[in-house]
């Protein structure tokens, strides 16, 4: 009301099934134009320990990149990045662990050694470890781009 640019709307959605969710949304204005948007989702099971929503920004890089995730509960958590073949050639460890959202790691581009890493894609594993429910461990993996 008020603002013809933008509006809001609230709805609660039903149970979902764990795992990858979609909403569609489509929305008229007054001169009847209509646009579609679609939302993908990541849902848990409730209880359920996950890292989810990871990626690294920026994507491809030259100098530095950060992770961002997500963790449904507070946990200890390390990224390990693997050459395509498979090599590790770097773990961060102490990485943010906070439940929700995560933004703090940093990657500098460089192997355990301190060396700059080659041009390339990477791949990067984060292993999270709950400190609230035991033993419980999740991971997941992503891509990032190195540009030099």
């Amino acid at each position: 009301m008020g603002d013809f640019q933008k509006g809001k709307v609230t709805f609660s959605l039903p149970n979902l099934t764990p795992g990858s969710n979609f909403l569609k949304i489509k929305a008229w204005d007054n001169l009847n134009n209509s646009a579609i948007k679609k939302v993908t989702f990541q849902t848990a099971q409730a209880g359920e320990f996950q890292i989810t929503e990871l990626l690294n920004y920026p994507n491809p890089f030259s100098s530095q990149t950060n992770f961002t995730y997500k963790l449904t509960e507070e946990a200890e958590v390390e990224i390990k990045i693997y050459t395509l073949s498979g090599k590790l050639i770097r773990t961060v460890k102490s990485a943010s662990g906070l439940a929700d959202y995560n933004y703090s790691t940093v990657w500098d581009g460089k192997d355990q050694d301190g060396d700059q890493v080659a041009s390339g894609v990477y791949i990067y594993k984060a292993v999270a470890k709950s400190k609230t429910s035991g033993n419980k461990k999740t991971e997941a993996f992503g891509k990032a781009v190195v540009k030099r």
